[in-house]
């Protein structure tokens, strides 16, 4: 029976021991993302700069910074996930963008409304919007279920950024009906 207690504190303390060392290692790693995240204004209210030219320097340093992890540790692994996420999310924003930039050409006394016009490309655009927001909402619904512990500090984990997403992925799909229902009208 002794034995059996000795045994199994040391399995507690060698779990306890695993977890610390592995949200250490996390954190050391985070801090470098949380560079990146200060130097673009992202936080807990800010999911991703705001510019098409700002979003494609945070990418950039989003893709140099995934280069330094491997996925040998599990810290490692955790990084990639979050970095994978943060870069949907800037493919979210930036095809928000890129819609708006094209609504605000479209003549409201004349939209083109062909296959390659401005209110089609603006719902190309709101589409592939919608898509990379799911992509977001499902790589954090995955990081969740394996690193569930790590999310809060990732700004990730608040309900701000699911909520968020969810707007996020709605107004694209809104988006997207509201133009292309503006041709069926005017067809």
């Amino acid at each position: 029976m002794k034995r059996a207690i000795i045994f199994l504190a040391l399995i507690v303390i060698a779990a306890a021991a695993v977890f610390l060392f592995l949200s250490a290692g996390f954190e050391g790693k985070y801090a470098r993302l949380t560079g990146i995240n200060n130097e673009f204004g992202v936080d807990e209210n800010v999911i991703a700069p705001y510019t098409v030219d700002s979003l494609n320097l945070y990418e950039e340093k989003l893709l140099e910074l995934d280069e330094q992890f491997s996925d040998l540790t599990e810290g490692d692994r955790a990084m990639k996930e979050i970095i994978a996420i943060r870069i949907a999310v800037v493919e979210t924003e930036r095809n928000f963008v890129l819609a708006g930039k094209e609504i605000g050409l479209i003549d409201p006394n004349n939209p083109d409304c062909s296959p390659s016009g401005r209110v089609f490309t603006a719902a190309f655009f709101a589409a592939n919007a919608k898509e990379n927001g799911e992509l977001a909402q499902q790589k954090l619904k995955d990081f969740n279920s394996k690193y569930g512990e790590f999310s809060n500090e990732a700004l990730i984990g608040n309900e701000n950024f699911k909520t968020t997403l969810d707007h996020l992925v709605v107004s694209g799909e809104n988006l997207e009906s509201s133009l292309k229902g503006l041709c069926f009208l005017l067809g």
